[in-house]
Parts: C-alpha cells; sequence; structure tokens
C-alpha cells in the first residue's frame, strides 16, 4: 500500500443519457486499485444533490472509504490540502478498467506539476473513432486561444490545485476551468500511457473546450509567460511521436474487453483497425493575434470595454462619447478599452476618446480574418483583459451577433447596451419598422443588465413589447454644453435674418425630398429667404444631389463636424425634416445656438420640441407636398410672431439647462454606474 491517497471528483448531469456506463466503469477501476492508495475517496458533483438511479450508494461505499455530495451549483471549494493524488471525471465519459491504477502509479514517478490526461478517446457506438490526445509540448501556444485540445477529464497531484489557487484561480469548482488554470500556472501536460476514455459518438463534445470566462490561461500576464516557456511554432502534426496506425495489440486488449463488458455499444470490430487519429487543431492566426494585442495592451484590468462598430460624426457616436469620458470623470483612474467591430475607413472623432483609453480596430488590423474569427478574438479579449470589467455595446450587426453567441459567458460583466432609435424600411410604397435591433434585444434581455436609451419613448415602446422588468430601461439624456448664453439682443437682432439651417446628413430617413418642397415654397412664397444646407451624402437617388445643389434658394455646404463653427446664431431658425428619429442631437445644437426649432413630432422629438413652448412641432402626414405647407406655415408665424420667436429660444435653453447640461448629465451617469462601478479582484 502507497502512503499516498487518491481522490476521485465525479460530474454527474441529469443529461448526460450513458452517466450509467460512467458508474459502472469507475466501479470496476476502483476494484483495480483498491488496495494500492493508503485510502480511496469520491467526491460527487450533482444536479440537486440528488444522485440519479445508476448510481448505488451501497456499491460506492464497498470500495470507496469516504464519499460527499454535493450540488452541482454549488460554490463549495475542496480542501485540497488534504488529498494527495486527484483524479477529475465526467459523467459524459467512462474510463478504461486500466484508469485510476495506472495514473495512480504514474503520478508517483512524476514531478509535481505534472497533470496527466487519458492516451486515447475511443468514439463508440455505430460510429466509431479513436482519438489520440496531444500533450502540451506539441502544442502551439496560438491555438489554446480558439481551443483546448484536451478533455475536462484528468489526474494531477493535490499540490498543483494549491498552485492555482496562490495564482488566483479556482474560485470554485470546475473541471474545465482548473485544466486551464493548471496550463496557466506551468503545469506539464502528459499523456497516461495505454489508459483511454469512452464517449458515445452521438454525444461526443470532449473533442475540446473554449476556457471560460474567469480561467487564469489567457490573462495577459500568464499567456505571455507560456510563449515564453512554450514554443509558438510548435504543432502537433509535425512534431512529437509519429502518428499511430491503430491501437498497440497490448493497449488493444487491455482496455477493449473490460469496456464491452460495461456496454456492448463498444464493438471490437468496428474499432481494431481503426486509424488512430489526432487533434485537428485549427489554424493558429487568431492566436498570433491575440499574442500581439497581449504585448500591445499588456493589461489585464481593464474597468470599461466598448463594443463599437466605428467612430464618426453623429449623433450616437458623441452620444457614446460623452458616456466614455463622463465615466473618467467618475473615475480618473479608470481604464478603457474600446472594440471596433465593422469595416470603415473614414473615423473621425478619435481625439475626443479620454487620455490612455486604449482602442483595437479589429477589422483594419485583421482584414483576413472571417466573422467568427473576429468574434472569438473578441470574445478571448474581453474575458481576459477584462474579467472583472463592465460591457458597453452599440449596436451594430457585428455586436449584436457577437452578443448573441456570447452573451450568456459574459452576463457577469453587467453589459450595457444603448439603444436608439428603430430603422426604416421602404418596400412596395410601405413604410416598415426595421426590426434588427428590437430583434436583438428582445432575443439578448435575459443576458442584459441595463439598456440606456436617449429618450423615453423608445423605452416605453420597448417595454410595451418585452416582457421584462422596466428597470432595466434607463434614460440619459444627451449632454449638451452651453458654449455661452445667448443674449435676447442677439435673438432679436437674428429675427431679422433670412438665412435658415438645415443640417444633418443627406439620407431617406432625413427628407432630403421634403427640404427640396420647403425651399421650393419659400421661393414662391418668401423669395428673399434662403436655406444654408450641411451635410454629407449617405444616398443619391434620381440625381438628389445635383437638385439640392442647383435650387436657386438653397446654399449646400457639405458635410459638417463641429455645429457651433456653423455661427447658427445669426440664423432666424432651425428645420428639421426626418421621418423617424430618437431625440436627435443635432436639435438640442440648435437650441444652445439660440435660434428657434422647426421639427416633426417623431420619435422622441416631443420631449425636447414642446409646440409653442420650446419650438414648433409639426404634425406631418409624410406627404412631402402637405408637410411642406406645414413648415412654411410655422415659419410664417415667427415671421409674423416676434414675442413667440424670442420666448421659444428661452424656454429652449431654460429646458436645455435643465435636462442636458453637463452638470446634470454627470448626475446622471453618477446615478446609473457609480454604485455598479467594476471591482477588481
Amino acid at each position: 500500500m502507497s502512503g499516498h491517497d487518491l481522490s476521485i471528483i465525479l460530474t454527474v448531469r441529469n443529461n448526460d443519457r450513458y452517466r450509467g456506463h460512467a458508474v459502472s466503469a469507475l466501479l470496476e477501476a476502483a476494484r483495480e486499485v483498491q488496495y494500492l492508495p493508503k485510502s480511496l475517496s469520491l467526491v460527487i458533483f450533482c444536479e440537486e444533490k440528488t444522485l440519479s438511479p445508476e448510481i448505488s450508494i451501497h456499491e460506492l461505499k464497498e470500495i470507496f472509504n469516504y464519499i460527499e455530495i454535493f450540488d452541482i451549483n454549488t460554490k463549495n471549494k475542496i480542501d485540497f490540502t488534504t488529498k494527495s493524488f486527484l483524479c477529475i471525471l465526467d459523467s459524459s465519459i467512462f474510463i478504461s478498467k486500466n484508469y485510476l491504477r495506472e495514473i495512480f502509479v504514474t503520478l508517483q514517478q512524476k514531478p509535481q506539476d505534472t497533470l496527466l490526461v487519458p492516451e486515447f478517446l475511443i468514439k463508440y457506438g455505430l460510429e466509431a473513432e479513436i482519438l489520440r490526445i496531444p500533450e502540451l509540448q506539441n502544442i502551439s501556444p496560438y491555438v489554446l486561444v480558439e481551443n483546448i485540445p484536451f478533455p475536462p477529464v484528468f489526474s494531477c497531484q493535490s499540490c498543483l490545485m494549491t498552485k492555482i489557487m496562490a495564482a488566483g484561480g479556482l474560485p470554485s469548482f470546475d473541471s474545465a476551468r482548473m485544466l486551464a488554470d493548471a496550463i496557466a500556472v506551468g503545469s506539464i501536460v502528459e499523456r497516461c500511457n495505454e489508459t483511454a476514455i469512452f464517449e458515445h459518438a452521438a454525444s461526443s463534445n470532449l473533442s475540446g473546450f473554449p476556457p471560460l470566462p474567469d480561467s487564469l490561461l489567457l490573462r495577459p500576464e500568464f499567456y505571455r509567460r507560456l510563449l515564453v516557456t512554450q514554443d509558438p511554432t510548435a504543432h502537433s502534426h509535425t512534431s512529437g511521436p509519429q502518428p499511430l496506425h491503430s491501437l498497440p495489440q497490448n493497449t488493444l486488449y487491455k482496455i477493449l474487453p473490460p469496456a464491452q463488458a460495461i456496454t456492448q455499444l463498444v464493438v471490437p470490430e468496428l474499432i481494431i483497425d481503426l486509424p488512430v487519429k489526432t487533434e485537428n487543431e485549427p489554424a493558429p492566426v487568431i492566436g498570433r493575434a491575440y499574442a500581439e494585442l497581449c504585448s500591445e495592451l499588456n493589461n489585464s484590468s481593464y474597468d470599461e470595454v466598448f463594443l463599437l462598430p466605428f467612430l464618426t460624426t453623429g449623433g450616437a457616436d458623441k452620444y457614446i462619447l460623452d458616456v466614455i469620458n463622463s465615466l473618467h470623470t467618475l473615475n480618473p483612474r479608470c481604464k478603457t478599452l474600446v472594440l471596433f467591430g465593422e469595416f470603415f475607413t473614414k473615423y473621425a472623432w478619435m481625439e475626443r476618446l479620454p487620455t490612455g483609453a486604449n482602442h483595437v480596430d479589429l477589422c483594419n488590423r485583421f482584414p483576413d480574418f472571417t466573422e467568427d474569427q473576429r468574434q472569438i478574438l473578441t470574445l478571448r479579449i474581453i474575458q481576459n483583459m477584462a474579467p472583472h470589467g463592465r460591457l458597453h455595446i452599440k449596436g451594430s450587426i457585428f455586436s449584436e451577433r457577437f452578443f448573441l453567441r456570447f452573451g450568456d459567458l459574459l452576463k457577469h460583466m453587467s453589459p450595457i447596451v444603448y439603444r436608439f432609435c428603430d430603422g426604416r424600411i421602404e418596400h412596395g410604397g410601405r413604410t416598415f419598422i426595421d426590426a434588427g435591433q428590437f430583434a436583438f434585444i428582445s432575443t439578448a434581455i435575459p443576458n442584459i443588465q441595463t439598456l440606456i436609451c436617449d429618450n423615453a419613448h423608445i423605452a416605453a415602446f420597448d417595454q410595451q413589447r418585452i416582457g421584462a422588468s422596466p428597470e432595466q430601461w434607463q434614460v440619459l439624456y444627451a449632454r449638451m454644453p452651453t458654449t455661452k448664453q445667448v443674449t435676447h439682443k442677439e435673438i432679436k437682432a437674428s429675427g431679422k435674418s433670412r438665412r435658415i439651417i438645415w443640417a444633418s446628413r443627406i439620407d431617406q430617413q432625413k427628407r432630403p425630398s421634403l427640404l427640396l418642397k420647403i425651399a421650393r415654397l419659400l421661393q414662391k412664397y418668401l423669395p428673399d429667404m434662403y436655406i444654408d444646407v450641411y451635410g454629407n451624402f449617405i444616398m443619391d437617388n434620381d440625381g438628389l444631389r445635383e437638385e439640392i445643389v442647383s435650387e436657386p434658394n438653397i446654399k449646400f455646404h457639405g458635410g459638417f463636424q463641429n455645429f457651433q463653427k456653423l455661427d447658427a446664431t445669426h440664423s432666424f431658425c432651425f428645420l428639421y425634416t426626418s421621418s423617424f428619429d430618437g431625440l436627435p442631437n443635432v436639435l438640442l445644437e440648435a437650441a444652445a445656438s439660440g435660434i428657434p426649432l422647426i421639427a416633426p413630432n417623431v420619435g422622441g422629438v416631443s420631449e425636447f420640441v414642446k409646440d409653442s413652448h420650446t419650438g414648433m412641432l409639426l404634425d406631418c402626414s409624410g406627404q412631402d407636398d402637405e408637410d411642406a405647407e406645414l413648415y412654411i406655415q410655422a415659419i410664417n408665424i415667427l415671421l409674423k410672431d416676434k414675442k413667440l420667436r424670442l420666448n421659444l429660444c428661452k424656454e429652449a435653453q431654460i429646458l436645455l439647462e435643465k435636462q442636458h447640461a453637463p452638470s446634470y448629465y454627470q448626475q446622471q451617469i453618477n446615478f446609473l454606474f457609480a454604485d455598479k462601478m467594476p471591482i477588481h479582484q
């Protein structure tokens, strides 16, 4: 009898159809090793702490000196100091009869940081397959970023687990995390010769697993160390032992007959002449990219991670930038990482990111990546560079697909989704709501902690359609500083101006066709007035650009990045013509300039433009001819009623100060985020 003890840790899940095979094989293997260790103990993690009928406690007690049973969902820590050797098993597989004996004998001959995996994974059933599990020395660290080619079935000395805990790993029991953490702290992964695990081909899931979110393995400080000690160019297909053409006969006779005694689904005739495969390693491109970023970013403690499509000059982009900068005001030591996930070249406002914030343009940096590769790289960055951080998401095709795929793994990061207005789709002469972002939110809502909206309209609209807690939606009105208080004298002076401003991107949403109708009616009824148009063309259907540029009382100036530079204070009024919207930032900028607003009653516009109080709010029909008449009527009212024009400007600035001022905005940021600041462990 050895002076060492052997502890078996078995995870049993109710959905493992062949868990009875796992227990029967464990009993047979335990009888083989029963008298070698000083003591033989068994720890079982199962669902609801209730053992399935296939597990006979009476039989187990005949062999094991000590048995403990825990609920699989508990956070129990195992006291490794009382144990010598550990063997981690899972009910989805069963072990060869010689497995426990071989690992117990082999562990006594190995260094303390050795982790033993079985030599073979044999898939049985109507379709059979033999996989020879690789050793770590023949695996490139690049491969480990995407997939770990070891099953969560292994054995080691308990002091290795103590080493993991000292490094900050293993907060609770999980075999997959234990294996990844063991590699992180320098474990040597070797095969235990002539041992095997068996898995039914129909339920096969052991050909590799991704490191869990709180594994140490890919944290930059551990992964960089692995890159130094392990050759990144290693590859199990070209280095290490030559591949086996079939199972060696001595191994065959040791493991197959006892396995068939467990289940007749192990058919020796199907297995004997099968070629022995090695794990198919993924191309290491993701690993190379991750290694680059580990060295470049050199941080595993980001507080805030923003997943954005790109950064350009738009209201939503400014909104996100204000959140980022205000979080830095709230916590000057805040570490922020911004990830851009969509292909885009015309980036703008990068200089508005706070000092010290890092960013990665995933598409332009790694242009040859598939979307799947980009998603996996993004996941590894977020998991391991912000393990205790918070995740912020601005809607885009990439970010939404990413979160739908990995939201379960990231929900501990208190995910925040920024919610703006729903788009519109024209089809057959009719307009429909684009359900894309709503479909994402309604599907992902269990993994979203907070939806931050720039207006109350979209929040109420969502709550009517989604059965979730109303507290998940929070309204954060956009931040709008007033550079200077516009005086009554300036407002009165601008009333004599013949200049009207229209400023926005030029696309279907902003109704440029309506803008043309308004301009033509102005030419007819108020020929001395003209419209200064600022914006970039996103669309140019049927010569739209030429029409706008050539219209007599339109002066087209192209795009703009800063509304304050348009000298709006000396204009008569501001026109907004959108067909749908949230609460557009440009309306707030125009109000801050001290000119009256004329805008349609769509989306959240009425939360700032209150008719005849802070602006002229129009109930548009969507028909250009009818709506153009409404705008001309509103302009005429302002021309005739100078007192109304003055009051609109004054009241708009009062509401701006009350609802959008930087001081009020920072209070709202503090309310939303201060009590939920990420805590580094």
